[in-house]
């Protein structure tokens, strides 16, 4: 198995992970054709590619960013040298909760500490964003809360990626 080569610097530090600006033809086990359908179903959502990173807590795996101009969320393709592509929807909320939906199979929800994923096996890009924008909606009507806004730059998305592991991190392991 190759690990992607990175940078020596980070362009983003947190208290959890380090993120590097990765590509994804830097995986030996680059799914293309998933990539490809990925890119073209992103765009024609109104996304646009933030870029590619690696993330300390993640070796070996590499997360393609999207962002809109609305910029409630992000649009996440994840590939590694070891399991099959998958892509998430992820957005944050005042008062610190999130919501991702993803058709990725590892997924837990972390209620006591306000990360919620919706899990959807088998969905399609389009299908997904149009359930997480639903749930978004619903999500914010529920909890009088407002989601939050997002640059559409590839620090957004280790921003998010960071905020998501902190408060994974403090969740006991046995929920």
């Amino acid at each position: 198995m190759s690990v992607p080569r990175r940078p020596s610097t980070p362009f983003h530090r947190g208290p959890i992970a380090e993120y590097w600006r990765a590509s994804m033809e830097s995986l030996e086990a680059l799914d293309r054709p998933a990539l490809a359908l990925a890119d073209r179903e992103m765009f024609g959502l109104g996304f646009t590619t933030l870029g590619d990173l690696e993330c300390s807590a993640a070796p070996g795996m590499i997360v393609r960013g999207y962002g809109t101009l609305e910029g409630i969320s992000l649009g996440i393709h994840v590939q590694s040298e070891s399991g099959a592509p998958y892509a998430e929807f992820y957005s944050e909320f005042d008062g610190g909760s999130s919501l991702t939906t993803t058709n990725g199979l590892l997924s837990t929800d972390y209620t006591k500490h306000r990360i919620f994923r919706n899990v959807l096996p088998n969905t399609g890009i389009g299908a997904l964003y149009a359930a997480h924008v639903e749930g978004v909606r619903n999500f914010a009507a529920e909890n009088r809360c407002t989601a939050r806004s997002w640059n559409s730059e590839l620090r957004s998305l280790a921003e998010g990626i960071e905020s998501f592991l902190i408060r994974a991190s403090t969740q006991p392991s046995s929920s």
